[in-house]
């Protein structure tokens, strides 16, 4: 009984202190993100911009960079705290592809004949090397979360706002809610809602990933209290998607 016991809190000690390595991670990334995203108008639409002059010259991207690749699984952590530390990894992946190839007119400038940006290897998570698209495609987007689309972002002018906190276990409701909210209010690259011509003109994240949203992104939208009920009758019309580089002006 005793041997049994001594094993639980061994167990619970491990788990515990997994979990402090993982958090002290975000909480590096949190400052980073503070720091360098800052609210802006960009081509006329407003959002949260990235100062990546800044941020290449912060010694705290390397350290994150080195210490991603050798965290510990996230396996034993609850699924709120995979989820968070998955996304904050994408963010922080995409920021730093950016960060250390300064000029870009866009991440898509880096797309490769046969492959694309988002197909090369990104980094290493935990000892293995990941591509962006099989971490949102094959990782995140397997929770069954839809609202995730709002908080990945491409580092593209049209990608919804780069949250400039870490995404946390505890607050991850609050911040996805928030995260849909604020893109939804955004006219320019979010939802617009066109009464003269009954349209609803979305964001191409609802066509490119439609079956997330159950195949209506009408009804999801109404089932979350984004659109009103008289909007279910209206066409539905696709913003254009702006892949410009979502920098501050003159910090790319």
């Amino acid at each position: 009984m005793k041997n049994a016991i001594l094993f639980m809190v061994v167990i619970s000690l491990s788990v515990g202190m997994m979990a402090d390595v993982f958090d002290a991670w975000n909480e590096k990334y949190d400052g980073v993100v503070k720091d360098h995203v800052k609210q802006s108008v960009v081509k006329g639409i407003q959002g949260s911009y990235v100062d990546y002059k800044a941020l290449r010259g912060d010694r705290r991207v390397d350290e994150l960079r080195r210490a991603l690749a050798s965290l510990p699984s996230l396996s034993s952590q609850s699924r709120n705290k995979r989820l968070a530390c998955w996304m904050n990894y994408y963010n922080f992946l995409t920021l730093y592809i950016v960060a250390k190839n300064p000029g870009l007119k866009g991440l898509q400038d880096l797309n490769k004949p046969g492959k694309n940006i988002w197909n090369q290897d990104a980094g290493k998570v935990s000892g293995k090397s990941y591509t962006l698209d099989h971490i949102e495609h094959k990782i995140i987007r397997s929770y069954g979360e839809p609202r995730i689309h709002f908080a990945l972002v491409c580092a593209a002018v049209s990608c919804p706002n780069l949250l400039n906190e870490a995404y946390t276990a505890d607050k991850l409701e609050k911040q996805l809610a928030k995260q849909l909210r604020v893109f939804a209010l955004n006219k320019k690259k979010g939802i617009h809602l066109d009464k003269y011509n009954k349209t609803l003109k979305l964001s191409s994240l609802f066509d490119w990933f439609k079956s997330d949203f159950s195949n209506d992104s009408k009804k999801w939208l109404y089932n979350n209290k984004i659109i009103p009920r008289y909007a279910l009758s209206y066409k539905v019309s696709y913003l254009n998607y702006d892949w410009d580089l979502n920098a501050l002006p003159g910090k790319n």
